[in-house]
């Protein structure tokens, strides 16, 4: 690769084919990836989910939609009641921007936008939960870049990897070749898991699809 901006279609073919059959095997079941989850449920669960673990969002997620399964019916809570309801995920900041969610889908019908720009107008929807609603529950192709997508793509093609990472070309250009116009959703399913649960930090990497093309492997290897 050595600082091209693409991977060759070999390896875009290779790369996806090994992520697609590891999710096969190994997809989580969270609870907001069932099919019968009202969207509104859903994008709720992508906004809980932004800088914090889904075992931690779970719990929370499943007592606010449990008690207040629509978004009219969360709005009539105060902020303050908010507030203490989504406490154990931390952040003041988000209570407030659920809460404005609710009360904006709550005045637009409880009806969910599915086209990029309307869905970041409402509050607490930034850029990476509109990919990730439109791609895992709209059914519409998206390029997904988390924290950790970012982690394991580094790591693959030998990169260096800093907070500003994955604004950069090179990294969108990859996960646009990845990411395939039908299955999209399978894919990114797979792509999140495998960066989340493998290539943590300190990466299971006897586990991963990819371990033998992944040059941070190789130049582990070669430093041993």
């Amino acid at each position: 690769m050595n600082g091209a901006d693409s991977l060759s279609p070999a390896n875009v073919a290779s790369v996806r084919k090994a992520i697609l059959r590891w999710g096969r095997a190994h997809r989580a079941d969270y609870p907001w990836r069932r099919e019968d989850v009202p969207l509104w449920q859903k994008l709720l669960a992508e906004v809980m989910l932004v800088r914090t673990k889904a075992e931690q969002v779970a719990p929370i997620w499943i007592e606010i939609v449990g008690r207040f399964p629509t978004p009219s019916a969360l709005a009539v809570l105060s902020l303050t009641e908010f507030q203490d309801l989504v406490a154990p995920l931390g952040l003041r900041w988000r209570a407030t921007r659920l809460h404005e969610l609710a009360t904006a889908l709550a005045r637009q019908d409880e009806l969910v936008p599915t086209t990029k720009g309307k869905l970041t107008d409402l509050p607490g929807v930034g850029d990476y939960c509109a990919s990730a609603f439109l791609s895992l529950h709209a059914n519409k192709r998206a390029v997904i870049i988390d924290s950790n997508v970012v982690r394991l793509l580094s790591r693959y093609t030998g990169r260096s990897h800093n907070g500003d990472t994955r604004r950069q070309r090179w990294l969108r250009a990859i996960l646009e070749q990845l990411t395939p116009a039908r299955n999209h959703q399978r894919f990114n399913y797979a792509l999140l898991d495998l960066a989340m649960s493998v290539c943590r930090p300190r990466p299971d990497c006897a586990h991963c699809p990819l371990s033998r093309r992944c040059r941070w492997r190789t130049s582990l290897r070669a430093r041993a």
